[in-house]
């Protein structure tokens, strides 16, 4: 309850009127962008530190982000949120030319994070999200071939750069070789744990489909069921489902997990009426990232969604007009 206290605190602040006067999105935005500058400097400086000290290269997966003790998954979708809110502002606001070449080099500094950290549910929401982003901006000023375009042409050059990185390359082309393999203790990797683990939570969800087995009882009974299948990894890692729909449906039925698609589909509906890019492209970077990720099992992951979700909300629905101030 403590951990997700924040789903609902923060809608009732934002979205009610309880006299808390919220900042506008742009300027929240701001913020969010020097923090991500920070935050890319402290990253970059302490592997650039160990380099030259220790002489030893963590700029790679797994290594990069270890210091900070944050999942890096939800740094990486940090950085995901970062080029688009850049990206859709370049889009959508005349900028100076002088404004638009720092924007630029900040959206390339922050896809070679995306990239260096390698998250591939990450990756794959950047290419997503980007490719969306160009469509929906152009189909809406009745561009649609510019916008194919342009959405093809993005997609080229961020497959382009990650090629050009091998652990990166390497990273997705691992997939392809272990989706057939079966779990192993011996040789385990995050693509057949995934598949353990979404196994063990699909035999719970079609043993209690209607009330699941509690939230107080998941991790108990994902534990419990590691166990009996003896695979020691997840069992010692204490992993819980790593996709979020499982794990809620697991916790509560299957209403717990149409209550989940219907706070997502609330906020799609509101982003497509009020017109609202960067609203849609959060709620779609998140469902992606959700599909591997069990995302509002961290702190990290719930506070994220729950703030920018409900500013967001509630800058479309106090609007007259139903518009959302520009991003």
């Amino acid at each position: 309850m403590q951990l997700r206290s924040s789903m609902v605190l923060l809608p009732l602040m934002f979205l009610c009127d309880s006299g808390i006067e919220i900042p506008p999105l742009r300027q929240i935005l701001k913020w969010f962008v020097a923090g991500g500058i920070t935050l890319s400097l402290i990253i970059l400086g302490h592997a650039a530190f160990i380099l030259i000290a220790q002489h030893q290269n963590i700029f790679t997966f797994g290594n990069l982000t270890d210091f900070l003790k944050i999942n890096r998954v939800y740094i990486s979708l940090y950085f995901v949120m970062m080029i688009l809110a850049l990206a859709n502002k370049m889009l959508q606001d005349e900028l100076k030319r002088s404004d638009r070449i720092y924007h630029g080099i900040l959206i390339l500094v922050f896809v070679m994070m995306v990239i260096l950290l390698s998250e591939r549910e990450e990756v794959i929401a950047l290419v997503t999200a980007t490719v969306a982003m160009f469509m929906m901006h152009f189909i809406s000023r009745k561009k649609t071939l510019t916008g194919i375009a342009w959405a093809a042409m993005m997609s080229c050059f961020l497959i382009s750069v990650i090629m050009l990185f091998p652990d990166t390359q390497q990273r997705f082309l691992d997939v392809k070789k272990e989706w057939n393999q079966a779990y192993s203790d011996q040789h385990p990797t995050s693509v057949t744990i995934r598949k353990a683990v979404w196994e063990i939570s699909g035999g719970l969800i079609s043993k209690y489909p209607l009330s699941g087995v509690g939230t107080g009882d998941v991790e108990d009974s994902l534990l419990h069921h590691y166990q009996l299948e003896k695979l020691v990894w997840p069992y010692n890692d204490r992993l819980n489902a790593h996709n979020q729909f499982l794990q809620t449906t697991v916790a509560l039925g299957v209403f717990g997990s149409l209550a989940l698609l219907l706070l997502f589909i609330t906020g799609f509906r509101i982003a497509i009426i009020s017109r609202n890019e960067l609203y849609f492209l959060f709620l779609l970077i998140f469902i992606i990232s959700n599909l591997t990720e069990s995302m509002f099992e961290t702190e990290a992951g719930v506070v994220f969604f729950s703030f920018f979700n409900s500013v967001m909300a509630a800058e479309c629905l106090k609007r007259k007009e139903g518009r959302c101030a520009e991003n």
